[in-house]
């Protein structure tokens, strides 16, 4: 059993887990939710994929993440490989939402996450805005990353994004969301989203951390890149790899990752209002 992602709903007073196990040939993806004030089991451990349980039914779900919508339900994704493919073109990234008391599904069918079908989507990530959109971020094909955003109906807004194009290892991907005013006043909205690429900019020596800041201040359109950069600027030798994102309420982005040519964890801090290293 592998631990994918934690997730906590105030509203609620629950925290979730997500994790995915069995033997390699049928992997599954799971949920458990629990009550926070004293940890006991609030909802047993339950299959994220609609219908499936431990039997083998042509599919494997694997790497769920989740977050927490703007009702205090979980939004968790994950991507199936099925013997059926889930969109008729190789592996799927799925959706649902389930409530943060219950578990109970929101949807009745779990959603596609991607707008192109054709060819694999994998590694997805998942963020939620307060006004109630769900912004998703996934592996398209072999190597981009790409980004679709649902509306609290389940409701896909404008059409997928690609984000960034790579020729290899643009993976294992991180994002996470700022909320604030302005100096003017204006209300605006950043995801910030890290993963993994060979074509980290400015890094000529292997795997490097690529950064994007995306404008999500528009509700009615997928957000927009407005920044693309390195997260390891003082560490380009060698290989970085297995980064994690953590967003905290100031708007400064914790980043960490292996630095594979000290074999050191390192970390970096970044602007997610500006897209700048701190």
């Amino acid at each position: 059993v592998t631990l994918s992602d934690m997730c906590a709903s105030a509203a609620k007073g629950t925290y979730l887990f997500v994790y995915f196990g069995g033997p390699e040939a049928k992997l599954q993806s799971y949920a458990q939710i629990r009550n926070t004030a004293d940890d006991s089991i609030q909802v047993h451990e339950f299959a994220v994929a609609k219908g499936t349980t431990t039997d083998v039914d042509g599919c494997y779900r694997r790497v769920p993440r989740c977050s927490t919508d703007a009702s205090g339900d979980y939004v968790i994704t994950w991507f199936s490989t099925c013997t059926t493919s889930p969109d008729g073109s190789g592996d799927a990234v799925l959706f649902n939402v389930f409530d943060g008391s219950t578990g109970a599904r929101k949807f009745a069918a779990d959603k596609l996450v991607s707008g192109i079908v054709t060819g694999n989507q994998r590694n997805p990530t998942v963020v939620s805005i307060s006004d109630g959109r769900t912004v998703f971020v996934f592996q398209h094909g072999s190597t981009d990353i790409a980004v679709t955003v649902f509306d609290a109906a389940g409701n896909m807004i404008g059409d997928q994004q690609t984000i960034h194009v790579s020729t290899a290892f643009a993976t294992t991907i991180n994002a996470g969301v700022y909320e604030y005013t302005d100096d003017s006043g204006n209300a605006k909205i950043h995801v910030i989203v890290v993963h993994r690429s060979l074509l980290a900019p400015g890094d000529s020596s292997g795997l490097g951390i690529v950064k994007h800041i995306l404008d999500a201040t528009d509700s009615t359109v997928v957000p927009t890149v407005i920044v693309t950069g390195r997260v390891n600027t003082d560490n380009t030798v060698g290989h970085q790899f297995y980064q994690r994102l953590a967003v905290a309420s100031n708007g400064y982005a914790f980043v960490t990752y292996n630095d594979g040519s000290s074999l050191k964890s390192r970390a970096q801090v970044v602007d997610v209002k500006t897209g700048d290293n701190v």
